[in-house]
Protein backbone atom coordinates (compact mmCIF):
# COMPACT_ATOMS: atom_id res chain seq x y z
CA UNK A 1 0.00 0.00 0.00
CA UNK A 2 1.51 3.46 -1.31
CA UNK A 3 2.04 6.00 1.98
CA UNK A 4 1.93 9.30 2.10
CA UNK A 5 4.13 11.28 4.43
CA UNK A 6 4.26 15.25 5.64
CA UNK A 7 6.89 15.94 7.66
CA UNK A 8 5.78 18.01 10.56
CA UNK A 9 8.21 20.47 11.11
CA UNK A 10 7.20 22.27 13.43
CA UNK A 11 5.88 19.90 16.06
CA UNK A 12 9.20 17.82 15.27
CA UNK A 13 10.99 21.08 16.79
CA UNK A 14 8.69 21.07 19.62
CA UNK A 15 8.97 17.61 20.50
CA UNK A 16 12.92 17.22 20.18
CA UNK A 17 14.18 16.25 23.98
CA UNK A 18 10.71 14.78 25.02
CA UNK A 19 9.98 11.16 25.43
CA UNK A 20 6.55 10.78 23.76
CA UNK A 21 4.27 8.02 24.42
CA UNK A 22 1.09 8.17 22.41
CA UNK A 23 -2.18 6.16 23.65
CA UNK A 24 -5.90 6.25 22.38
CA UNK A 25 -8.64 7.91 23.97
CA UNK A 26 -11.85 6.37 24.60
CA UNK A 27 -14.77 7.07 23.05
CA UNK A 28 -17.21 8.09 26.08
CA UNK A 29 -20.58 7.04 26.11
CA UNK A 30 -23.47 9.59 25.30
CA UNK A 31 -25.71 8.63 28.46
CA UNK A 32 -23.52 7.14 31.38
CA UNK A 33 -20.39 8.29 33.54
CA UNK A 34 -19.30 4.63 33.61
CA UNK A 35 -19.51 3.30 30.85
CA UNK A 36 -16.70 3.77 27.87
CA UNK A 37 -14.97 1.72 25.04
CA UNK A 38 -12.22 0.88 27.22
CA UNK A 39 -13.57 -0.07 30.60
CA UNK A 40 -17.01 -1.22 29.25
CA UNK A 41 -16.47 -4.62 27.57
CA UNK A 42 -20.35 -3.72 25.63
CA UNK A 43 -20.13 0.04 24.98
CA UNK A 44 -21.54 -0.22 21.47
CA UNK A 45 -24.35 -2.36 22.81
CA UNK A 46 -25.16 -0.21 25.99
CA UNK A 47 -25.35 2.85 23.71
CA UNK A 48 -27.52 0.84 21.01
CA UNK A 49 -30.11 -0.17 23.57
CA UNK A 50 -30.10 3.32 25.56
CA UNK A 51 -30.77 4.79 21.74
CA UNK A 52 -33.72 2.63 21.43
CA UNK A 53 -34.93 3.40 24.59
CA UNK A 54 -34.76 -0.07 26.27
CA UNK A 55 -32.49 0.86 29.67
CA UNK A 56 -32.15 4.11 30.99
CA UNK A 57 -29.72 3.47 33.67
CA UNK A 58 -29.58 4.48 37.24
CA UNK A 59 -30.51 7.89 38.85
CA UNK A 60 -27.14 8.84 39.73
CA UNK A 61 -26.29 9.14 35.51
CA UNK A 62 -24.45 5.52 35.91
CA UNK A 63 -24.65 2.04 33.78
CA UNK A 64 -23.53 -0.02 36.16
CA UNK A 65 -22.57 -2.64 33.55
CA UNK A 66 -21.27 -5.72 35.82
CA UNK A 67 -24.07 -5.40 38.16
CA UNK A 68 -25.75 -8.95 38.15
CA UNK A 69 -29.29 -8.86 36.96
CA UNK A 70 -32.50 -10.87 39.01
CA UNK A 71 -35.21 -12.64 36.75
CA UNK A 72 -37.99 -9.48 37.65
CA UNK A 73 -35.27 -7.24 36.23
CA UNK A 74 -33.73 -9.13 32.58
CA UNK A 75 -37.67 -9.84 32.08
CA UNK A 76 -38.60 -6.14 32.27
CA UNK A 77 -35.67 -5.17 29.61
CA UNK A 78 -36.31 -8.23 27.37
CA UNK A 79 -39.90 -7.57 27.24
CA UNK A 80 -39.86 -3.88 26.34
CA UNK A 81 -37.01 -4.40 23.63
CA UNK A 82 -40.22 -6.75 21.81
CA UNK A 83 -43.34 -4.88 22.52
CA UNK A 84 -44.52 -1.67 23.41
CA UNK A 85 -47.29 -1.19 26.02
CA UNK A 86 -49.56 -4.88 25.79
CA UNK A 87 -48.21 -5.26 28.92
CA UNK A 88 -49.59 -2.21 30.95
CA UNK A 89 -52.74 -3.50 31.35
CA UNK A 90 -51.60 -6.29 33.64
CA UNK A 91 -50.36 -4.24 36.67
CA UNK A 92 -53.09 -4.79 38.44
CA UNK A 93 -52.74 -8.91 38.42
CA UNK A 94 -51.55 -10.83 41.14
CA UNK A 95 -50.14 -14.42 38.86
CA UNK A 96 -48.16 -15.98 41.40
CA UNK A 97 -47.94 -16.18 45.04
CA UNK A 98 -45.20 -13.84 45.14
CA UNK A 99 -45.88 -11.26 42.25
CA UNK A 100 -48.92 -8.41 44.03
CA UNK A 101 -50.65 -6.13 42.13
CA UNK A 102 -49.02 -3.50 41.86
CA UNK A 103 -45.23 -4.18 41.76
CA UNK A 104 -42.83 -2.30 39.26
CA UNK A 105 -42.36 -5.89 38.02
CA UNK A 106 -45.81 -7.36 37.85
CA UNK A 107 -47.34 -6.04 34.47
CA UNK A 108 -44.03 -7.77 32.90
CA UNK A 109 -44.31 -10.89 34.73
CA UNK A 110 -48.22 -11.58 34.32
CA UNK A 111 -47.98 -10.25 30.89
CA UNK A 112 -45.15 -12.98 30.04
CA UNK A 113 -46.99 -15.84 31.82
CA UNK A 114 -50.35 -14.92 29.78
CA UNK A 115 -48.56 -15.18 26.87
CA UNK A 116 -46.54 -18.53 27.63
CA UNK A 117 -43.39 -17.10 28.16
CA UNK A 118 -42.49 -18.51 31.36
CA UNK A 119 -44.56 -20.99 33.64
CA UNK A 120 -42.67 -20.03 37.16
CA UNK A 121 -41.65 -22.96 39.95
CA UNK A 122 -44.10 -25.47 41.06
CA UNK A 123 -44.59 -24.39 44.01
CA UNK A 124 -46.75 -21.30 42.31
CA UNK A 125 -43.68 -18.56 42.82
CA UNK A 126 -41.85 -16.66 40.19
CA UNK A 127 -38.73 -15.46 42.43
CA UNK A 128 -38.76 -12.00 40.51
CA UNK A 129 -35.76 -11.61 42.80
CA UNK A 130 -33.76 -14.13 42.18
CA UNK A 131 -30.25 -14.13 40.20
CA UNK A 132 -31.21 -15.26 36.59
CA UNK A 133 -28.76 -17.52 34.63
CA UNK A 134 -27.46 -17.60 30.86
CA UNK A 135 -30.02 -20.65 30.29
CA UNK A 136 -32.82 -18.87 31.83
CA UNK A 137 -31.87 -15.50 30.37
CA UNK A 138 -31.87 -17.40 26.35
CA UNK A 139 -35.15 -19.72 26.75
CA UNK A 140 -37.27 -16.16 27.80
CA UNK A 141 -35.47 -14.43 25.04
CA UNK A 142 -36.19 -17.14 22.15
CA UNK A 143 -40.02 -17.13 23.77
CA UNK A 144 -40.33 -13.57 23.79
CA UNK A 145 -38.57 -12.86 20.76
CA UNK A 146 -41.17 -15.76 18.86
CA UNK A 147 -37.64 -18.02 17.80
CA UNK A 148 -38.60 -22.01 17.63
CA UNK A 149 -36.77 -24.55 19.78
CA UNK A 150 -37.35 -28.30 19.79
CA UNK A 151 -38.24 -29.76 23.38
CA UNK A 152 -35.36 -31.61 24.84
CA UNK A 153 -33.30 -33.42 28.20
CA UNK A 154 -32.36 -31.38 29.48
CA UNK A 155 -35.04 -28.16 28.57
CA UNK A 156 -32.46 -25.86 27.79
CA UNK A 157 -30.74 -27.51 25.10
CA UNK A 158 -33.19 -26.20 22.39
CA UNK A 159 -33.32 -23.30 23.69
CA UNK A 160 -29.27 -22.78 23.85
CA UNK A 161 -29.02 -24.68 20.11
CA UNK A 162 -31.06 -21.90 18.36
CA UNK A 163 -29.65 -18.98 20.24
CA UNK A 164 -26.50 -20.92 19.19
CA UNK A 165 -26.62 -21.22 15.73
CA UNK A 166 -28.03 -17.45 15.36
CA UNK A 167 -24.72 -16.15 17.71
CA UNK A 168 -26.95 -14.58 19.85
CA UNK A 169 -25.10 -15.73 22.97
CA UNK A 170 -22.62 -12.96 24.48
CA UNK A 171 -18.88 -14.53 24.43
CA UNK A 172 -18.21 -14.11 28.47
CA UNK A 173 -20.06 -17.41 29.34
CA UNK A 174 -18.69 -20.38 29.64
CA UNK A 175 -21.37 -22.15 31.62
CA UNK A 176 -25.11 -22.99 31.74
CA UNK A 177 -25.45 -21.25 35.44
CA UNK A 178 -23.35 -18.57 34.94
CA UNK A 179 -25.28 -15.61 35.66
CA UNK A 180 -26.29 -12.84 33.64
CA UNK A 181 -25.04 -9.03 33.87
CA UNK A 182 -26.12 -5.96 32.53
CA UNK A 183 -23.88 -5.80 29.99
CA UNK A 184 -24.09 -9.67 28.52
CA UNK A 185 -27.89 -8.67 28.43
CA UNK A 186 -27.14 -5.74 26.07
CA UNK A 187 -25.09 -7.75 23.82
CA UNK A 188 -27.72 -10.31 23.77
CA UNK A 189 -30.72 -8.09 23.33
CA UNK A 190 -28.30 -5.79 20.21
CA UNK A 191 -27.67 -9.38 18.46
CA UNK A 192 -30.98 -10.30 18.19
CA UNK A 193 -32.38 -6.89 17.12
CA UNK A 194 -28.97 -6.97 15.12
CA UNK A 195 -30.30 -9.92 13.51
CA UNK A 196 -33.78 -8.67 12.89
CA UNK A 197 -32.46 -5.92 11.04
CA UNK A 198 -30.00 -8.11 9.07
CA UNK A 199 -27.20 -5.96 10.42
CA UNK A 200 -26.12 -8.83 12.86
CA UNK A 201 -22.75 -9.35 11.10
CA UNK A 202 -21.42 -5.63 11.23
CA UNK A 203 -22.23 -5.06 14.79
CA UNK A 204 -20.12 -8.82 15.62
CA UNK A 205 -17.34 -7.43 13.09
CA UNK A 206 -14.53 -9.58 14.15
CA UNK A 207 -16.81 -12.22 16.59
CA UNK A 208 -19.23 -12.87 13.21
CA UNK A 209 -16.70 -16.19 13.13
CA UNK A 210 -16.95 -17.47 17.04
CA UNK A 211 -20.02 -18.74 18.99
CA UNK A 212 -21.09 -19.94 21.76
CA UNK A 213 -22.71 -23.71 21.84
CA UNK A 214 -24.18 -26.63 24.09
CA UNK A 215 -20.99 -28.53 23.75
CA UNK A 216 -19.08 -25.37 24.64
CA UNK A 217 -20.60 -24.35 27.93
CA UNK A 218 -20.90 -28.37 28.49
CA UNK A 219 -17.26 -28.73 28.85
CA UNK A 220 -16.39 -24.72 29.94
CA UNK A 221 -14.33 -23.63 27.22
CA UNK A 222 -14.11 -20.35 26.93
CA UNK A 223 -14.74 -18.94 22.87
CA UNK A 224 -12.69 -15.73 22.63
CA UNK A 225 -10.82 -13.96 19.37
CA UNK A 226 -9.41 -11.90 22.32
CA UNK A 227 -5.70 -13.00 22.19
CA UNK A 228 -3.81 -10.79 25.39
CA UNK A 229 -5.50 -10.73 28.22
CA UNK A 230 -4.09 -7.48 30.66
CA UNK A 231 -6.09 -7.57 33.48
CA UNK A 232 -9.47 -9.14 33.90
CA UNK A 233 -11.17 -5.95 32.41
CA UNK A 234 -8.59 -5.58 29.80
CA UNK A 235 -8.08 -7.10 26.32
CA UNK A 236 -6.42 -6.48 23.43
CA UNK A 237 -5.59 -7.67 19.87
CA UNK A 238 -2.56 -8.84 18.62
CA UNK A 239 -0.50 -5.78 17.40
CA UNK A 240 -2.66 -3.41 20.03
CA UNK A 241 -0.28 -1.89 22.43
CA UNK A 242 -0.71 0.48 25.70
CA UNK A 243 1.75 2.68 27.28
CA UNK A 244 2.54 1.92 30.81
CA UNK A 245 3.47 4.92 32.72
CA UNK A 246 4.14 2.79 35.81
CA UNK A 247 6.91 1.17 34.38
CA UNK A 248 7.65 3.17 31.06
CA UNK A 249 7.39 1.20 28.73
CA UNK A 250 5.27 0.27 25.90
CA UNK A 251 3.95 -2.96 25.65
CA UNK A 252 2.41 -4.95 22.59
CA UNK A 253 -0.27 -8.07 22.14
CA UNK A 254 1.86 -10.73 20.63
CA UNK A 255 0.03 -13.37 18.31
CA UNK A 256 0.98 -16.61 21.06
CA UNK A 257 -1.42 -14.07 23.53
CA UNK A 258 1.33 -12.66 25.98
CA UNK A 259 2.81 -8.90 25.97
CA UNK A 260 6.09 -7.86 24.50
CA UNK A 261 7.38 -4.74 26.37
CA UNK A 262 10.36 -2.57 25.99
CA UNK A 263 11.52 0.93 27.03
CA UNK A 264 9.61 3.97 25.71
CA UNK A 265 11.43 5.26 22.47
CA UNK A 266 11.02 8.49 20.81
CA UNK A 267 9.24 7.81 17.35
CA UNK A 268 9.47 10.92 14.66
CA UNK A 269 6.62 13.01 14.05
CA UNK A 270 5.67 12.16 10.61
CA UNK A 271 2.28 11.91 9.79
CA UNK A 272 0.87 9.02 7.70
CA UNK A 273 -2.35 10.54 5.50
CA UNK A 274 -5.12 8.69 5.59
CA UNK A 275 -8.33 7.38 2.93
CA UNK A 276 -10.55 9.78 5.02
CA UNK A 277 -7.92 12.47 4.88
CA UNK A 278 -6.99 12.33 8.57
CA UNK A 279 -3.20 11.82 9.76
CA UNK A 280 -1.74 9.76 12.18
CA UNK A 281 1.54 9.58 13.68
CA UNK A 282 4.04 6.90 14.81
CA UNK A 283 3.65 5.08 18.33
CA UNK A 284 5.99 2.83 20.16
CA UNK A 285 7.77 0.22 20.63
CA UNK A 286 8.33 0.33 17.01
CA UNK A 287 7.46 3.37 16.01
CA UNK A 288 5.48 2.15 13.78
CA UNK A 289 2.24 4.86 12.37
CA UNK A 290 -1.05 4.46 14.56
CA UNK A 291 -3.53 3.00 12.73
CA UNK A 292 -6.34 4.57 10.16
CA UNK A 293 -9.38 5.23 11.71
CA UNK A 294 -11.50 1.62 11.16
CA UNK A 295 -8.42 0.41 9.82
CA UNK A 296 -5.19 -1.73 11.30
CA UNK A 297 -1.86 -1.36 11.17
CA UNK A 298 0.33 -4.39 11.16
CA UNK A 299 4.27 -4.51 10.74
CA UNK A 300 4.16 -1.34 9.01
CA UNK A 301 1.20 -1.74 6.70
CA UNK A 302 -2.50 -0.71 7.03
CA UNK A 303 -5.15 -2.89 6.41
CA UNK A 304 -9.25 -2.96 6.03
CA UNK A 305 -11.46 -4.30 8.51
CA UNK A 306 -11.35 -7.81 6.53
CA UNK A 307 -8.34 -8.13 5.32
CA UNK A 308 -6.21 -10.98 5.70
CA UNK A 309 -2.27 -11.09 5.90
CA UNK A 310 0.20 -13.52 7.04
CA UNK A 311 1.73 -13.05 10.65
CA UNK A 312 5.63 -12.01 9.68
CA UNK A 313 6.93 -13.36 12.33
CA UNK A 314 5.49 -17.14 12.39
CA UNK A 315 3.05 -19.31 10.10
CA UNK A 316 -0.16 -17.82 11.51
CA UNK A 317 -2.80 -16.05 9.19
CA UNK A 318 -4.22 -12.70 11.10
CA UNK A 319 -6.92 -10.49 10.16
CA UNK A 320 -8.33 -7.38 10.50
CA UNK A 321 -11.57 -7.37 12.90
CA UNK A 322 -14.10 -4.99 13.89
CA UNK A 323 -15.30 -6.08 17.74
CA UNK A 324 -18.07 -4.18 18.99
CA UNK A 325 -16.58 -1.11 17.24
CA UNK A 326 -12.49 -1.99 18.14
CA UNK A 327 -11.04 -2.59 15.42
CA UNK A 328 -7.76 -4.75 15.55
CA UNK A 329 -6.07 -7.72 14.20
CA UNK A 330 -6.89 -11.31 14.90
CA UNK A 331 -4.36 -14.02 14.78
CA UNK A 332 -4.80 -18.15 14.26
CA UNK A 333 -2.86 -19.78 17.02
CA UNK A 334 -1.58 -23.12 14.76
CA UNK A 335 1.74 -24.97 15.46
CA UNK A 336 4.22 -23.80 12.93
CA UNK A 337 6.55 -26.59 11.62
CA UNK A 338 9.90 -26.64 13.29
CA UNK A 339 13.08 -28.95 12.90
CA UNK A 340 11.64 -31.77 14.83
CA UNK A 341 8.24 -31.43 12.83
CA UNK A 342 7.50 -33.75 9.73
CA UNK A 343 5.03 -32.87 7.06
CA UNK A 344 2.55 -34.91 5.22
CA UNK A 345 -0.84 -34.40 3.03
CA UNK A 346 0.02 -30.57 3.45
CA UNK A 347 -0.04 -31.52 7.55
CA UNK A 348 2.08 -31.30 10.44
CA UNK A 349 3.29 -34.14 13.09
CA UNK A 350 5.20 -33.57 15.93
CA UNK A 351 8.23 -35.90 17.19
CA UNK A 352 7.47 -39.02 17.76
CA UNK A 353 3.28 -38.93 15.90
CA UNK A 354 2.92 -41.77 13.43
CA UNK A 355 0.76 -41.85 10.46
CA UNK A 356 0.11 -44.66 7.67
CA UNK A 357 0.96 -43.12 4.33
CA UNK A 358 -0.28 -45.11 1.47
CA UNK A 359 -0.67 -48.50 1.27
CA UNK A 360 -0.01 -50.20 4.74
CA UNK A 361 2.60 -48.00 5.69
CA UNK A 362 3.10 -46.86 9.29
CA UNK A 363 5.62 -43.70 9.44
CA UNK A 364 6.90 -42.28 12.68
CA UNK A 365 8.34 -38.68 12.67
CA UNK A 366 11.77 -38.83 14.07
CA UNK A 367 13.71 -35.57 14.29
CA UNK A 368 12.29 -34.10 11.16
CA UNK A 369 12.19 -36.93 9.42
CA UNK A 370 10.01 -39.69 8.89
CA UNK A 371 10.93 -43.37 10.03
CA UNK A 372 8.48 -45.78 7.96
CA UNK A 373 8.42 -49.50 8.52
CA UNK A 374 6.24 -52.07 6.40
CA UNK A 375 2.87 -52.81 8.05
CA UNK A 376 1.46 -56.28 5.77
CA UNK A 377 -2.36 -55.52 5.90
CA UNK A 378 -4.46 -58.16 6.72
Amino acid sequence: MKKVIISLVAALIFAVGLQTAFAELPATSNYYSDVDSFSADYYTAIEFISEEGIVNGYDDGTYKPDNLLNRAELLKIIIEAEYEDEFEAYSGVSCFDDVDAGEWFTSYVCFAKDEGFIVGYDDETFRPTDRISLVETVKIAMEVFDYDYEETDPWYKGPVDVASDENFIPLDFISFDQYMDRGEMADLITRVLKSESDELEDYLGGKTDYSITFDTLDSNTKVSPVLCERDEDSYYFVGDSFFDIVDSTSCTCQSDGTFECIDSVLCTMDAFICPDGSGVGRVGPNCEFEACPGMCSFDGEMYDVGDEFPDTESCNTCECVDVDGNVGVSCTEINCPNELTCEYGEEFYEQGESVVQGSCVECTCDNGEWACGINYCI
